[in-house]
């Protein structure tokens, strides 16, 4: 039940925010939610590193039910029920879309909440343009067939790449073996280890906040993919070096820190926040549960294999294959992903209309106004 609601929610959330916000806080906006799922994330570790580690105690039980195991799991449990109780009652008081509520006609209610929401970037000729282009075929559901239509293709191609690459490049097994990684880096306080790395979660997803609508989605994408290659590549040199005997800690902590840092200002909370922007009204919600599917399943195979990578590849093989992911993704974003920055939706899709080679060229060459 907790991954149906966290499915939904990794939909629902970057898609509503995007709904909602104006063209020069969208950016901003939709890295919020990003933001506060570290929080979430960081409290979650805090509070386990205080609990009793009832991990410990289970595994010297044969007993699953014996009264020998920690009550921990409890206090995390009733934690997030108590949260999950806070979040409902907030969800009752919110504002529906602007957006849906122009496909079901009520376009007066939907001016009153974009008034209300946007304040002086409220135009109601936004309310015209954008119920022109909600009504269209307003009693048909979107399709499958219409995500990969030519005007719609490439926004696919981005969305799922992305998605795929946000996952296949490791950061979760990093996580999940954060503790190892300081273990083999002979660090004593291992248990720690989660709370140091979330910790640096949380500040650089805040730092990318304040930086995405100043140096833009493709710049912090650049950076991002580009350091986690580095990082993965670093963090092979320093099993390398430990297996030939010459134990370099610092570079193990440099690096696993290094990477996070690399994730949390990019390739985290934007590859969410450019799914969110790159699609029309219509076809949005459809493309962004196709992506988000995509995104958890390439999650579940990284995490099911990391441990088969280790004994195949060992340690630096592993993380060499991370790299040089990493790396494929900072080419995709070259070749692929175009500035959304200051763009209107009309002014998105009409960069995604071109064809791949004029596409390729607005990218990698300077800034061309997608209606000229």
């Amino acid at each position: 039940i907790t991954g149906v609601g966290v499915g939904f929610a990794s939909v629902a959330v970057p898609m509503y925010i995007n709904e909602i916000s104006p063209v020069r806080y969208r950016g901003l906006l939709g890295a919020f939610n990003q933001l506060f799922v570290v929080i979430g994330i960081f409290g979650v570790y805090l509070i386990g590193d205080q609990l009793p580690h009832s991990d410990t105690q289970y595994s010297k039980c044969p007993d699953a039910h014996s009264s020998t195991i920690g009550d921990g799991w409890k206090t995390l449990a009733w934690t997030g029920f108590g949260i999950s109780c806070v979040l409902f009652l907030v969800a009752l008081i919110i504002p529906e879309s602007p957006v849906y509520l122009l496909k079901i006609g009520q376009s007066t209610q939907a001016g009153i909440i974009m008034k209300k929401l946007w304040g002086q970037d409220y135009d109601p000729s936004l309310v015209d343009n954008v119920s022109v282009n909600s009504v269209v075929d307003n009693n048909t559901p979107p399709t499958y067939a219409e995500l990969f239509r030519p005007q719609t293709r490439q926004a696919m191609l981005i969305a799922c790449g992305l998605l795929i690459f946000q996952q296949i490049v490791g950061v979760n097994a990093v996580i999940f073996f954060s503790s190892d990684i300081f273990k083999a880096a002979g660090e004593s306080d291992q248990d720690a280890a989660g709370v140091y790395v979330q910790s640096i979660q949380v500040g650089t997803t805040l730092l990318s906040v304040f930086l995405v609508e100043r140096l833009g989605r493709r710049t912090l994408m650049l950076f991002s993919t580009f350091g986690m290659g580095t990082m993965s590549f670093l963090l092979a040199v320093f099993f390398i070096l430990k297996s030939a005997g010459n134990h370099q800690n610092w570079l193990a902590l440099l690096s696993l820190m290094g990477y996070m840092f690399s994730f949390a200002i990019g390739m985290g909370p934007v590859s969410w926040l450019l799914v969110s922007e790159i699609f029309t009204d219509r076809t949005r919600a459809l493309a962004a549960s196709i992506g988000t599917m995509l995104n958890w399943m390439s999650a579940f195979v990284v995490t099911e294999t990391f441990t088969y990578l280790v004994q195949g590849l060992k340690e630096y093989g592993t993380f060499i294959v991370f790299g040089s992911l990493s790396y494929a993704c900072f080419v995709f974003v070259l070749i692929f992903v175009f500035e959304t920055k200051g763009l209107s939706k009309e002014d998105i899709q009409l960069r995604l209309q071109k064809d791949m080679k004029q596409s390729a060229y607005s990218i990698i060459g300077p800034h061309v106004d997608p209606e000229n």
